[in-house]
């Protein structure tokens, strides 16, 4: 265990410039692009569906509307999209300090782009599946997580 742990600090010291840099553009653009474009498409497709909320009163009329279920899986696509991106590149930044290379920004970034194409594979869809429904369920307490959107008392979930 110790040398595991050893071996983890090692890498990180070896790549922290780098991984410190993505950490910071990833949570930029996820902050100001990728989220805000979420929330006005979630909030567009409920005005198409006639509704200015989602409450639980109307969540299954809502979610019935063949216009918010084409949304809200794009929404959890992009969702995913955005996590399986950061987690590649952290990976690939990891994995090139493993074996000496050190790349920069750039090449972590295009390896993360190369990856998420990868998603796309037919061998991948079960992975893409059980990801769209654990991902932003894991996410629930950052600001960013695509459940934030839904407008529940989460003053009730606090104890959660």
């Amino acid at each position: 265990m110790r040398r595991r742990v050893t071996e983890a600090f090692g890498l990180f010291r070896n790549c922290w410039k780098p991984l410190l840099l993505f950490e910071i553009l990833y949570w930029l653009l996820s902050r100001y692009v990728i989220f805000p474009v979420c929330k006005w498409l979630f909030y567009f497709g409920l005005n198409i569906t006639g509704y200015h909320y989602l409450s639980p009163d109307n969540m299954g009329r809502v979610f019935t509307n063949p216009i918010m279920i084409a949304i809200a899986i794009t929404l959890l696509l992009i969702y995913a999209l955005d996590v399986v991106f950061e987690i590649a590149c952290v990976i690939t930044c990891l994995h090139s300090a493993r074996l000496g290379h050190y790349y920069g920004i750039f090449q972590i970034i295009h390896e993360g782009l190369k990856d998420c194409a990868r998603m796309f594979a037919p061998r991948c869809w079960p992975l893409v599946a059980g990801a769209l429904v654990i991902m932003p369920t894991i996410q629930l307490p950052t600001s960013t997580s695509i459940l934030r959107l839904i407008n529940l008392p989460w003053s009730i979930l606090q104890a959660y």
